[in-house]
């Protein structure tokens, strides 16, 4: 860590820092490899409530370890079936109890739930694990420290000595990445063990849960090797370890000693996560993910001494992180929609423990976390995936089931529910079992019967969070297009400081659907861990739908997830009306002081223009990326190309505006910018990439228009003149044609009235639409005061407004007013003038 870093910190994050390397060497320090499994070093600490001083506190007191844990398991059992208990009651989210209710309502609404558990239950009974698209089958006893590819196992050293990150230690190579090893050891497939022993009552699902956890504690003793050197890890395997004991709590099978270690495990998890908290180094969803096993630990076992703590300080950080975690319109601050999704979805399961369980909820948590869920919704594909914006490691708050990679509607549905949404209903599409396991078993009946609708808006600038969202509607076939207009990423710096992010280097980037398919997409991240430059290339700018300036990103990647010189994003006008939206936005950056500044005008149904100028000096390389999915071929037609999908869901890319250029084409080449993406971790897949090549001398703009289109290509004719931007000092004008249509789109930032052909006006937008068949003549002001079209006056206001009126068009081209299409302030206008008129005229 440089000087510059050190100084850059505020004196919390400085104690922070210090007090975690003191806690980290006084545990090397003072550890022994002791024996913290034995029942002396625990079950005298352990409090219960319900015993009043009884059988289990002088089983303890005279060292019977068989009879305490003995009466241990009843007492657990006993809490959780909510009887003869007279202490603090906590309650999980399902009790034994309610398993009739649940068949039920399974049968009922979520019929194909008990089959697909059974067969995802039935692999990791034979040990078959699939991660990160790597499938492998474990031996007998799994060995938790052996990485799936290498087949190297990692060592078990005191974890403070362990290097895990990158691929070398020294001169010596790691085993692999670390993420197969701790995705492993998350054990989020003892929620599907123990479901399936709680649907069937068959013991073998509870004891394979019983044996793997038991396999652990033994090749895990405390604080030695991988597995307890992340904080989140430690935190995702407690809530995996507390749903599995919850599910199974009831076999038959649980022998006490087993039981009593498997309390004992999760206690030291939570010793651990109380001391190893990630404020500082990675305050986002780490934090979260800890404190949300420390509050779930806290609640659920008050015979933990340390309850009432860990209690207290996991929902303290909850509380007061929350707006710290997601921007005040909704998308998380780490900016990276995985990431996003289980921040909430860790956020959610706090928020409905606090609330089973009496705990008064702060309305700014709910009100963050539902913003949290329309961001969702609307980044959602008309496909119901997400655009893979951001780093990815698949991570998950719960698993109830397998799920398509991106695919976050059972989030959705869950909210829905939570705030009562019809809109979160309408887009989830279905209930989702994660509803039943952790709303209880009306919940399914309750989302039937809730009334769902689509939203009214269809384009939103959710302009904290840096994203301009465009929909043309909110059907399987409409298109959708996020456009990234905001920070890259919270915690990075405009200077040489450098600090590492979630976010990608993807300033001004764009992902987009046309006929519901995502067609130019996000290329993702790939992994952590793996060949640096490849790595790097899914952070950087070439890897997006972007600009890149002489090779470089908007800013510099430094190391594995570094990044210093982030430029700040202005967002420079936005406008969106009934037949168009227009946002822009511009920054400073690529270490050549050049301002790229992108506008993107959308015509729902028909067009995308994305409108881009880099201003500064000098001659310099431009390259402007496209990456097409998997299934597009990108093919010349005439002048334009067009990416042709064998369901004839094609997309026309047409270069309105630009200097000398090549196009070249890439897919599945050696190099990692020589088409591809990582549609998950650890994975890639070929896929279409352009990219249009310039050297010219700034300042330079470039106009591209993007047309969904189908198997027979329309008759396009374009023209543009002028420079475009809201910092032209001339206007642009763009005219496009088919045989169906006729836009005009003129852009007037002059702060005066300008003239164009027959057009004169003072307003910052005109728009003109004529449709042939049925004729029809549209005229659309934005933010102007004037508007004549030939000899006609078409608006004459006092002040600037936006304005949309009907005209009727001779075939000079010259246009009359249609009075009877004409709103506001305008129609009194032009009334009157027709007065006037008929005054001197009679």
């Amino acid at each position: 860590m440089n000087l510059k870093r050190i100084k850059s910190m505020s004196l919390d994050e400085v104690g922070y820092r210090l007090k975690i390397a003191g806690t980290k060497k006084l545990s090397k320090l003072s550890h022994r490899r002791r024996d913290f499994l034995a029942p002396e070093r625990f079950l005298t600490a352990f409090e219960l409530p319900s015993d009043y001083r009884g059988p289990y506190a002088e089983a303890v007191a005279n060292r019977r370890w068989r009879a305490a844990e003995d009466y241990l398991l009843e007492h657990m059992r006993t809490r959780a079936r909510g009887e003869g208990y007279h202490g603090l009651q906590p309650k999980y989210f399902l009790a034994p109890q309610d398993r009739p209710q649940v068949l039920a309502a399974l049968q009922q609404h979520l019929p194909h739930v008990p089959a697909e558990t059974l067969a995802a239950a039935g692999k990791y009974l034979a040990h078959e694990f699939s991660f990160f698209g790597v499938h492998h089958t474990c031996a007998d006893e799994i060995d938790w420290h052996r990485d799936p590819l290498s087949l190297q196992s990692w060592p078990r050293d005191f974890y403070t000595e362990l290097r895990y990150y990158g691929q070398t230690d020294g001169g010596r190579r790691l085993p692999g990445d670390v993420k197969h090893v701790w995705e492993l050891n998350r054990h989020q497939h003892f929620t599907i063990l123990g479901k399936a022993f709680w649907l069937t009552g068959e013991t073998k699902y509870a004891l394979e849960f019983f044996t793997q956890a038991v396999s652990w504690m033994r090749q895990n003793p405390y604080l030695h090797g991988v597995n307890w050197t992340s904080a989140l890890e430690v935190g995702l395997r407690a809530l995996a370890w507390i749903s599995g004991y919850f599910f199974c709590l009831e076999a038959e099978v649980l022998e006490t000693r087993t039981h009593a270690l498997l309390l004992r495990t999760l206690q030291l998890h939570g010793h651990y996560l109380h001391r190893h908290l990630s404020f500082f180094t990675s305050p986002y969803n780490h934090l979260i993910g800890e404190a949300t096993a420390l509050f779930h630990l806290g609640m659920l076992f008050p015979e933990f001494p340390q309850s009432r703590q860990w209690r207290a300080t996991g929902w303290r950080i909850l509380c007061e992180e929350v707006t710290k975690q997601f921007h005040a319109d909704g998308m998380c601050v780490e900016q990276a929609i995985s990431y996003h999704h289980f921040t909430l979805s860790l956020y959610l399961l706090a928020l409905l423990l606090a609330e089973r369980n009496g705990v008064s909820v702060p309305p700014e948590m709910r009100t963050r976390l539902e913003r949290a869920l329309e961001f969702g919704m609307w980044s959602q594909q008309p496909d119901g995936r997400h655009p893979m914006l951001g780093d990815n490691d698949d991570a998950t708050a719960f698993l109830f089931a397998e799920r398509p990679a991106w695919d976050f509607r059972h989030v959705l549905a869950l909210g829905a529910l939570v705030f009562q949404r019809g809109d979160f209903k309408q887009q989830a599409g279905a209930c989702d079992e994660c509803c039943l396991w952790l709303l209880g078993p009306e919940s399914p009946a309750r989302f039937a019967s809730l009334a769902s609708f689509t939203p009214a808006a269809t384009t939103r600038l959710f302009a904290e969070s840096g994203y301009a969202i465009l929909r043309s509607g909110w059907e399987p076939d409409d298109q959708h297009m996020i456009f990234d207009c905001g920070p890259q990423s919270h915690g990075l710096h405009a200077d040489e400081t450098v600090s590492t992010a979630h976010g990608h280097a993807d300033a001004l980037a764009f992902t987009l659907c046309a006929h519901g398919e995502a067609i130019l997409r996000d290329s993702g991240m790939w992994c952590y861990n793996g060949e640096l430059s490849r790595q790097n290339h899914f952070r950087s700018g070439c890897a997006h739908n972007t600009i890149t300036i002489d090779g470089r990103s908007a800013c510099k990647i430094v190391g594995r997830l570094g990044y210093s010189h982030v430029p700040p994003v202005t967002q420079t006008y936005f406008t969106s009306r009934e037949d168009f939206t227009f946002v822009e936005a511009a920054y400073v950056g690529f270490g050549f002081n050049l301002r790229h500044r992108r506008g993107i005008f959308y015509r729902p149904q028909a067009y995308w223009l994305i409108l881009d100028s880099l201003e500064g000096e000098g001659e310099h390389v431009v390259d402007r990326w496209f990456h097409f999915d998997p299934h597009s071929q990108l093919e010349p037609a005439g002048e334009w190309l067009v990416a042709r999908r064998p369901d004839h869901k094609n997309l026309l890319l047409a270069e309105i505006s630009a200097p000398a250029q090549t196009a070249d084409f890439f897919c599945g080449g050696e190099n990692p910018e020589a088409g591809w993406l990582a549609p998950g971790y650890g994975r890639q897949q070929a896929a279409p990439v352009l990219r249009f090549r310039s050297s010219a001398a700034m300042p330079v703009q470039f106009a591209t228009l993007l047309m969904p289109v189908a198997a027979e290509l329309p008759r396009l004719r374009v023209a543009a003149a002028g420079r475009h931007g809201t910092a032209s000092s001339e206007p642009f004008v763009l005219e496009l044609s088919t045989a169906d249509w006729e836009d005009r789109i003129i852009f007037n930032f002059t702060g005066s009235r300008q003239r164009v052909a027959e057009v004169s006006t003072d307003a910052e937008i005109i728009f003109e639409h004529r449709l042939r068949m049925p004729a029809r003549h549209e005229v659309t002001m934005v933010r102007g005061r004037n508007l004549k079209i030939a000899s006609n006056e078409i608006f004459a206001l006092e002040k600037a407004a936006d304005m949309k009126c009907a005209l009727t068009v001779p075939a000079d081209r010259s246009a009359a007013v249609d009075p009877e299409e004409l709103t506001g302030a305008a129609a009194a206008r032009l009334a009157l003038r027709q007065t006037a008129g008929a005054d001197a005229g009679s």
